[in-house]
């Protein structure tokens, strides 16, 4: 585990899967760990290159291999963190990707993604699947203003803009800028039992995506080609918060 400490921020980076394991600012947890309802356990991690079961026809796992590999440190101070993980072609899916992760706490917190294709065309998706902490449970949660409960509850999507608000209940508000997404995808752990759905409430997922359609992957949009690159961000800046224990 890697563990930065910086301007009231404390940033844990787990090398298996290039993960967030927890952000905190000053005793306040902002993305965390979480033991889930299914039995497995969630905490942030990057999806690439596809986001859901659209890479199944190139056998790529559900939100892509780059979660669970091992990245390595490229660059590392007190205050930021740059590690890299190389996905190398197979028969199905031939892109060679050098895929760079950038943690940053200053002021605020920022993670800025970059793809680089050294090998064939291939089409290439971004998402970065937040477990933003609810301590007070997420009904009722705000984003941009829009109750975002029914979303959650239903595995739903919103549009995002540039600069976002987001409102956990018994929360201050915290400002979500992005750089290269288009859409966010809501949901939660859950099981069902008898007639009931019983829904994790200590996180909500809000994960940014590039693109949330099911035809994205694999249209022209989608496509990365040789020696093509690009870059896509999400940082994180506190309003105000209230005291939980980190």
């Amino acid at each position: 585990m890697i563990n930065l400490d910086n301007h009231n921020w404390r940033l844990e980076i787990d090398l298996q899967g290039g993960r967030i394991n927890k952000l905190c600012y000053q005793d306040q947890i902002i993305l965390g760990s979480f033991d889930r309802v299914d039995g497995k356990k969630g905490n942030t991690h990057l999806c690439l290159p596809n986001f859901g079961a659209e890479g199944k026809k190139f056998d790529l796992p559900f939100h892509g291999p780059a979660r669970n590999e091992i990245w390595k440190i490229i660059k590392q101070s007190n205050n930021s963190l740059t590690i890299v993980w190389e996905m190398l072609p197979t028969e199905k899916y031939q892109g060679n990707l050098l895929i760079e992760q950038q943690f940053t706490i200053e002021k605020d917190f920022k993670q800025t993604i970059g793809v680089m294709n050294r090998g064939k065309t291939v089409p290439v998706n971004i998402g970065i699947h937040n477990y933003w902490n609810t301590p007070h449970g997420w009904r009722n949660t705000l984003v941009n203003g829009v109750n975002a409960t029914e979303g959650i509850e239903t595995n739903g999507s919103i549009k995002i803009k540039n600069e976002n608000e987001i409102i956990f209940p018994g929360m201050r508000p915290i400002i979500w800028q992005l750089s290269g997404f288009n859409d966010a995808v809501l949901w939660t752990g859950f099981k069902k039992e008898r007639e009931k759905i019983i829904y994790d409430q200590q996180y909500a997922c809000i994960e940014p995506v590039i693109g949330y359609n099911k035809n994205y992957f694999g249209s022209e949009q989608s496509l990365l080609g040789p020696h093509q690159s690009f870059s896509a961000s999400q940082s994180i800046k506190m309003k105000s918060f209230y005291m939980i224990s980190c």
